[in-house]
């Protein structure tokens, strides 16, 4: 017996691979039926044989998709249309008041870090190397539902061989719609505070080689830039400190594993878990009795906030470090703003603010939408308090019970 259900699903449903992955689930039960993007969530039609559509559903459920979070489902059987094939179809256009959740910005996932080291590997040191489950989102969505077209990348027209892995449903990027490569995507650019550029082989190792030298880098990342320098160079540090006219706030340090973090604060369990989890963030962590990282990091302070790289072209800085000699690589990675104002995100403002405060820009021409620092997270007492609530977990939703 043939049946046919319609679903409306509500949630992070968009951006995270749904729509891939219910195809693929269509063709595992040889449904026929459609799924597209609206500007409210997903909709689908699936129809086949009863017991081959409750196989679909008892796994549709199930959700193997680490990014999706459902909020709602509404199930409803419908006509059948003796459809045999199942296909993506176009996104729905957005009508009024329309409301979908978005997904944050994902840390570079394992598949792609492999990639981008990779020396057989198209994408080999490629600084926007993402895929379905990992990139850009929040930061880069102009409107909603989230298609290639509605976001920043919409300027950057796919390669031929991007295209074939956008479209094809054996690929780890089939609707990944950040989807670029060294020729059809974003690249790096490295200025001066001049605005004079830097002509060089490999951007990323002169940028390594001018943070060796005590200079101050102007980063543009996901949700804005940072200013990275040397963490032992105390001449920089206090440069740094007079520019920004932060006489004593401490500054952000990255790390490039755990294990080089315990080598200056200690880490229980817990907080390891909060470093190496989606969402990444800045964690407050207590000096350990051998810290030799110096006072101008964090003046008259016990914690200091560890992240680890969450995106590609910070996984190549800190490769680049440990290529130069460095054993155990620390860079202050601070937001770039100016005194009691939020993250600089637009280039021609980073230029005109902080141009006072770098020596160097390392900038890039993928657009930024929205503006996000990184999250701020400690723990105590084994539970974990956000102390901000920014890259890695905006813009989901904090859920309260009704009064």
């Amino acid at each position: 017996m043939v049946n046919r259900i319609k679903i409306d699903l509500f949630g992070i449903v968009q951006g995270v691979g749904l729509r891939p992955y219910v195809w693929n689930l269509a063709q595992k039960y040889k449904l026929g039926g459609f799924i597209f993007n609206n500007s409210k969530g997903v909709n689908l039609e699936i129809e086949g044989q009863k017991s081959d559509l409750e196989k679909f559903i008892e796994e549709f459920k199930a959700l193997a998709l680490p990014l999706a979070r459902i909020e709602k489902y509404n199930f409803q059987k419908v006509k059948p249309l003796n459809e045999k094939e199942f296909i993506i179809k176009k996104s729905h256009l957005k009508t009024k008041n329309d409301f979908t959740l978005i997904s944050p910005d994902i840390p570079t996932c394992p598949d792609c870090l492999k990639e981008l080291f990779d020396s057989s590997d198209r994408r080999l040191k490629y600084p926007f190397i993402n895929c379905i489950n990992c990139g850009p989102r929040f930061t880069i969505i102009c409107d909603i539902p989230y298609d290639r077209k509605k976001i920043t990348m919409k300027e950057f027209k796919m390669c031929p061989l991007c295209q074939g892995e956008y479209d094809s449903f054996l690929d780890r990027r089939f609707h990944a719609q950040p989807n670029a490569c060294f020729i059809c995507g974003p690249h790096l650019e490295l200025i001066n505070n001049k605005g004079k550029r830097i002509e060089t082989k490999d951007i990323i190792k002169e940028t390594v080689e001018l943070i060796l030298q005590g200079k101050i880098i102007a980063i543009k990342s996901l949700g804005g830039y940072h200013l990275a320098c040397d963490a032992f160079n105390k001449k920089t540090l206090k440069t740094l400190r007079e520019r920004k006219d932060r006489e004593d706030q401490p500054f952000a340090l990255m790390a490039d594993c755990v294990s080089s973090i315990k080598k200056f604060v200690h880490v229980s369990r817990e907080e390891e878990k909060i470093l190496l989890s989606k969402i990444c963030p800045i964690v407050l962590l207590k000096k350990n009795k051998n810290c030799v990282i110096l006072e101008e990091v964090a003046p008259k302070q016990n914690y200091l906030g560890f992240m680890l790289p969450y995106n590609p072209l910070q996984h190549l800085i800190f490769k680049e470090l440990r290529k130069a000699g460095e054993k155990n690589p620390i860079l202050v990675m601070t937001s770039g703003n100016l005194h009691d104002e939020p993250i600089i995100y637009l280039d021609d403002d980073a230029k005109n603010k902080i141009g006072k405060i770098s020596d160097y820009f390392l900038l890039n021409n993928r657009s930024i939408y929205m503006r996000c620092d990184d999250s701020i997270a400690r723990i105590f007492h084994k539970n974990t308090y956000l102390l901000r609530r920014a890259r890695g977990i905006v813009p989901e939703p904090i859920f309260t019970n009704k009064i």
